[in-house]
């Protein structure tokens, strides 16, 4: 406000408070004035509650806290009368409460110190707070509605940082590059109280060391009185006095609480929804990388409470602690890095910073309502304006026939973006517009007050509030009806430009599978299996299957725990491709006891949208190898101890290498026949002048690749040469010494002799393949001659 020398006559000042919000409100406003007395009259010349006291930032000024209530996009006209000396009586002070500051000694501030010994309460009708007369530090906050109380301190702290490029990581406009962690920035703390009827303030001031006699930071807390019901009561106001800070130092507020939010905080996106952030711990400058942008609200929460901030400009915030929340508030930093002296960047910043932040403790429930309607309120406080005398002078008491304007007023959830004048007579036709600016035809601007440009948002997400977050209609014609009588209305774009029924979006071309009506599911993970038993040295596989939704690109991520180590492990992470999805394996080849535990794989959607599930767990369990372990059969997992007969090994060794065996030659011959052969051939070796055939023998690394899905065509191939060592081959090495009449009588047990087949059937009628099997040792097939054949045996794989 414009100074009011002491020598003027029936000293007084005029003012305009207006509100900027679509929505009636009621506050208080703070004017400074260098009278130690003032009354205030509203237009009609009533006395209007007000509240006097002495400033904190000068012995020369006074505060003058007056309550205003104002309609959506309303102003009120004030009058403030001034008096030289302050009122004995309290009648002769009218509507206006002197209030006098409470002094309190400077306390040490000592970790080993004995505390809240002595407590001090200050109480409103929505909160009671306690002070610490041992520290003279906030010491608790109790929530009046919700009868809970939390644990509350906050002071201030420094993180210190490296000025010398060669000396390591530096800090400057773009980079927060901490020494470590923040350190207190004081010693002591003088607290002065100023107990009132509008609001009581709390003026706390931090010194470096017990003996300066300037402080280095100061925090204004101010609890507003007697306004239960109304939305000003729940909050909490706190100004800061920040600065000149020494060089290399960057100041925050630190808040710590009992709250269990597992160093998780939350913050608005530009304004908008607010998002989560979870402490991570990293490598290297694990502090600045846990600082997130605050632009309006952070908050932190538990079960049953929740703290919340509202800023009037943006911030950085972290979580260092359990229950802890940082705001950084200024900083001051100086390198020696040549292109930031070159281009000033260093950041040698000395001036002195008042930010503001609003404080709302409640339950999650009752402060989802307040969240998004208290950090406008901030935002868009109201405008102080004054004005000169008007040239009719009028009495105090007189009262005003002039007819207020009509309040624009919104529900709580909806929030009035922009109401304006366009500028010009701006016509609708936006092609008519571009052609007249193509040929240059210029034309003076004028004003259209018969037309506004109107946008109006929702405050609230889906499901954010069970009643705020629900669609709402308004009658436009009665919201405007203070501007004058709504005849037409256009709906335009975002920008005003066009009509909506004109625009026409930009279309991209999009590739969309036609099974993209998946993709919105859930994705469903399951493990297998979920027990596994197993000896050290033997192989092990897990499997981690995925469902539910349609994915181009997936991350698996396998984690370990045991008893030892509760905190999960990461042991293997892969990245699949859209041809490789749906299941992940792992796989360890040799186990050993250490390797027991509790494995978790979790299935990380990348592409087409972002999901995240955890398969059920498997458990494993390592046994000691034992020198008396021979044969562990089944699932069981039976253990048979030496000392059978050879018989009796011989054919169990027999029957566990019999399907490996079967599926090495199904392979070899899978690739050696030709693709094309529809029917089985017989591959024959005739005898030719004593010359020797050479023998076939298997390669021993063997690859199995998916038939193609369009393949239809069936393989057959007959396996002659598959022997292991011990049964005699009918066809390799040497006949010089055979008779024609016992080559006869081979072919012939060869023609008779049982087939195995081995027929592989992928799901889209693939490739299949047929396998005989002729290893059969000649007297044997002599004597089984007679036998009927065996049945054929058949493996699909799906």
């Amino acid at each position: 406000l414009p100074s009011i020398t002491e020598s003027s006559t029936d000293p007084e000042q005029h003012i305009i408070v207006y509100n900027p919000l679509a929505w009636n409100i009621t506050t208080f406003i703070n004017v400074t004035v260098t009278f130690p007395m003032a009354t205030v009259y509203d237009e009609l010349g009533q006395p209007v509650p007000a509240q006097i006291q002495r400033s904190a930032e000068s012995i020369s000024t006074y505060d003058l806290f007056i309550v205003v209530s104002l309609g959506g996009l309303q102003h009120k006209q004030y009058l403030i009368k001034f008096a030289k000396s302050p009122c004995k009586e309290p009648a002769s002070c009218r509507a206006t409460y002197p209030a006098k500051v409470v002094k309190f000694e400077r306390q040490r501030v000592d970790p080993s110190k004995r505390t809240a010994r002595r407590l001090l309460p200050i109480l409103s009708e929505c909160y009671k707070l306690m002070l610490d007369q041992d520290t003279n530090l906030l010491h608790s906050i109790t929530d009046m509605e919700g009868k809970r109380t939390v644990q509350v301190t906050q002071d201030f702290g420094e993180y210190h940082a490296n000025g010398d490029v060669h000396a390591g990581p530096i800090s400057d406009n773009y980079i927060f590059s901490t020494n470590g962690p923040a350190m207190p920035a004081y010693k002591s703390v003088g607290m002065e109280i100023v107990p009132g009827r509008i609001v009581t303030e709390i003026r706390q001031y931090f010194y470096r060391e017990y003996g300066d006699k300037d402080y280095a930071y100061a925090m204004y807390t101010r609890v507003p009185e007697g306004f239960k019901g109304k939305v000003m009561c729940h909050r909490i106001e706190q100004s800061y006095r920040v600065g000149p800070l020494p060089v290399n130092c960057e100041a925050v507020l630190r808040t710590s609480t009992e709250l269990s939010n597992n160093r998780t905080i939350f913050t608005d996106n530009n304004g908008y929804q607010m998002l989560k952030r979870t402490y991570r711990p990293f490598t290297n400058n694990s502090v600045a990388r846990n600082f997130y942008p605050m632009v309006r609200a952070a908050l932190m929460e538990d079960s049953s409470s929740r703290l919340s901030f509202f800023s009037e400009r943006a911030h950085g915030v972290s979580s260092q602690d359990q229950g802890q929340l940082e705001v950084m508030l200024h900083r001051r930093l100086w390198n020696n890095q040549e292109w930031n002296l070159g281009y000033n960047l260093t950041l040698n910043d000395t001036s002195v910073v008042c930010p503001v932040l609003w404080m709302v403790l409640g339950s999650p429930a009752a402060t989802t309502s307040l969240n998004q309607r208290e950090a406008l309120l901030l935002q868009h406080r109201p405008v102080i304006m004054p004005i000169d005398r008007p040239q009719e002078v009028r009495r105090a008491l007189e009262p005003q026939s002039r007819t207020p304007v009509t309040p624009v007023v919104l529900p709580q959830n909806l929030h009035l973006l922009t109401l304006s004048v366009p500028g010009w007579r701006y016509s609708t036709n936006h092609s008519q517009n571009l052609q007249d600016i193509l040929r240059g035809k210029k034309g003076k601007a004028e004003p259209d007050f018969n037309r506004v440009l109107l946008r109006i948002m929702h405050l609230y997400e889906v499901g954010e509030d069970p009643v705020l977050s629900k669609p709402i209609t308004i009658n436009l014609k009665e919201v405007l009806q203070g501007l004058g009588d709504l005849t037409s209305v256009e709906e335009r774009s975002l920008t005003g430009t066009w009509n909506i029924s004109e625009l026409q979006r930009w279309k991209w071309r999009t590739v969309q599978d036609a099974k993209s009506a998946g993709s919105s599911r859930a994705l469903s993970v399951s493990q297998t299996p979920q027990l596994l038993q197993a000896v050290e040295g033997d192989p092990v596989l897990m499997t981690c299957s995925w469902k539910g939704m349609k994915t181009q690109q997936v991350r698996v991520e396998w984690s370990w725990t045991n008893s030892s180590n509760p905190k999960q492990i990461k042991v293997v992470q892969e990245r699949l491709r859209e041809d490789k999805l749906g299941q992940s394996t792992l796989h360890i080849r040799s186990v050993v006891q250490k390797d027991a535990g509790n494995y978790y794989c979790e299935v990380i959607v990348e592409i087409p949208s972002y999901q995240r599930g955890q398969g059920t767990g498997t458990s494993l369990t390592v046994k000691a190898k034992q020198e008396d372990v021979q044969v562990r059969e089944g699932d069981g997992g039976s253990v048979g101890k030496a000392g059978g007969s050879s018989a009796e090994e011989a054919l169990i060794h027999t029957l566990r290498c019999l399907p490996l065996l079967t599926l090495l030659i199904a392979v070899f011959y899978l690739f050696r026949s030709s693709p094309k052969a529809p029917a089985a051939r017989r591959i024959v070796q005739e005898e030719s002048g004593g010359e020797e055939e050479e023998s076939h023998s298997l390669s021993p690394e063997l690859q199995l690749e998916a038939a193609a899905p369009g393949d239809t065509e069936i393989l057959e191939a007959s396996i002659e040469e598959a022997c292991p060592s011990s049964c005699p081959s009918v066809h390799s090495g040497s006949r010089n010494s055979a008779s024609k009449q016992e080559e006869e009588e081979e072919d012939e047990v060869q023609t008779e002799s049982p087939a195995l087949l081995l027929q592989i059937a992928a799901p889209t009628d693939g490739p299949k393949t047929r396998i005989q099997d002729n290893c059969r040792p000649e007297e044997e097939v002599e004597e089984d001659e007679d036998e009927p054949q065996s049945a054929d045996l058949l493996l699909e794989a799906a």
